[in-house]
């Protein structure tokens, strides 16, 4: 068995490998150009990533850990759902953009079900957002991402240009 020492000495080693795995990590997306930077968030490690900026399909399989809306206001999430609660609540604080997504609900919809409705009837995963304003959250990451940007956020003016999304390292 070893001592206590000896893991200490070990745990101290492991951590010195990680850190400079993380460096060369964050070199090589920056020269790769997908504009992520590596920050310390707690306990996790996490990477920031543009929303628009990028693919929906690269959020596939991964675990957010924060959204930043504009003015750097950072909210904790930890699901994709809460993702777009998150942004649906910052788009609605704009009363003309509210306006525009209450005309929305029962017109913005798949095959079987409104993306935004004024209830939750009829919704496999409702989430509500506001009074008379629920969104169907029953879809994958990819899925998600663009019903929230390009069937719903993209009939406003909301920005999302400065909307980053924080990424667990696993």
């Amino acid at each position: 068995m070893e001592s206590l020492q000896e893991l200490t000495l070990l745990r101290a080693k492991i951590n010195e490998i990680a850190s400079s795995l993380d460096r060369i990590i964050a070199r090589m997306r920056q020269e790769n150009g997908t504009d992520a930077a590596p920050r310390s968030g707690g306990d996790a490690y996490e990477s920031v990533y543009p929303l628009v900026q990028t693919p929906a399909a690269f959020f596939k399989g991964k675990k957010p850990t924060s959204i930043t809306l504009s003015g750097n206001r950072r909210k904790i999430v930890r699901t994709w759902k809460q993702v777009a609660v998150e942004l649906l609540k910052d788009c609605i604080q704009d009363s003309r953009r509210k306006a525009q997504i209450l005309a929305l609900r029962g017109v913005a919809g798949g095959r079987n079900r409104s993306f935004i409705a004024a209830t939750d009837e009829n919704m496999r995963s409702p989430e509500k957002i506001d009074d008379y304003i629920y969104l169907e959250c029953h879809y994958d990451t990819e899925t998600l991402l663009h019903v929230i940007l390009e069937r719903i956020l993209a009939h406003t003016d909301y920005d999302c240009s400065p909307v980053t999304i924080s990424l667990a390292n696993l």
